[in-house]
């Protein structure tokens, strides 16, 4: 019973596969009788090409470290801002240097966000606009996490 059923729902998908084909193979009055329609952009209408992700990575730190602040280098293109948020708080740069200060005796786990600078493109791109979003990171250039414990002396 359960072959036949099968067999059935086969043979109702073969005829509607081959019906539904059917249906968009031009018959002998339509060739050549009509043209398709693509749609086009408006005069007003602005096509930009999708710009690629701004490459984005941190330097390897230390995994440990007696010192109470520590910079860590991050690599962002167009950089507007670099935000980098740990157990010791928030810390922010315009540069891709940025100084954090660590708590005694604690281990810090690194949240690094990268805000890239809005553009404008130029000549033939002018009025496309690139950037403006962010970026986060957890992990360092070599895909190692971000964390430092800080031993006091």
């Amino acid at each position: 019973m359960r072959a036949i059923a099968s067999l059935l729902s086969l043979v109702i998908f073969l005829s509607l596969l081959i019906a539904g084909c059917s249906a968009f193979t031009p018959g002998p009055a339509e060739v050549g009788t009509s043209t398709p329609s693509v749609a086009s952009p408006t005069p007003t209408e602005k096509l930009c090409p999708q710009a690629t992700a701004e490459a984005f990575s941190v330097d390897p730190i230390p995994a440990v470290t007696d010192q109470l602040s520590i910079t860590v280098h991050v690599n962002l293109g167009k950089m507007e801002q670099i935000t980098i948020v740990t157990e010791s708080g928030t810390f922010v740069s315009k540069t891709g240097f940025v100084e954090i200060t660590l708590l005694p005796n604690t281990i810090h786990h690194l949240e690094v966000r990268g805000e890239v600078l809005q553009v404008e493109g130029t000549g033939g791109l002018k009025g496309c606009l690139y950037g403006g979003y962010t970026l986060v990171t957890t992990f360092g250039a070599a895909g190692e996490p971000l964390m430092i414990e800080q031993r006091s002396p």
